[in-house]
């Protein structure tokens, strides 16, 4: 194999993504997702910008969210759609990644075509929060199309 590049820096050292870091390290994942859209504008393939986006949108989802209350509500029967999206968020930025996407494919085998539809929306939302070849990404979306069909 060919020696990895060394003059390319490690993103973290990459100035290009200091605003970006920086306001997620303050807590402003508005900014930060802002930053990261930029840089993803610049550089449609950048996929460290596309996770960047997606997980600081999922960070100011739950930043003032009652982790145990948002699972507890989305567990209880008749949960809302906007519950049980909660709660998925609070498992994936919990690092409980799979259990997030499989409360989301579980939800979308049983909703009605509308409700379908925004769960999906939200499962890809969340699927960019990961590497694309994540396997939980991978399973996940075996699970989506089973879901769908």
């Amino acid at each position: 194999p060919a020696p990895a590049d060394e003059t390319a820096p490690e993103p973290e050292d990459d100035p290009r993504y200091a605003p970006a870091y920086e306001a997620m390290g303050q807590g402003d994942y508005v900014r930060a997702r802002d930053e990261f859209a930029a840089l993803l504008a610049e550089s449609p393939a950048d996929s460290l910008a596309k996770i960047g986006v997606a997980q600081s949108g999922l960070l100011s989802r739950v930043d003032r969210l009652d982790f145990d209350a948002a699972i507890a509500a989305a567990n209880q029967p008749g949960a809302t759609v906007d519950q049980v999206m909660a709660a998925a968020d609070v498992e994936v930025a919990s690092g409980q990644v799979a259990e997030g996407f499989a409360r989301l494919t579980g939800a979308i085998a049983q909703a009605d075509p509308d409700d379908k539809e925004t769960l999906r929306l939200r499962l890809l939302e969340l699927f960019d929060t990961q590497e694309p070849s994540d396997k939980t990404v991978l399973t996940a979306r075996r699970h989506l199309a089973t879901a769908l069909f």
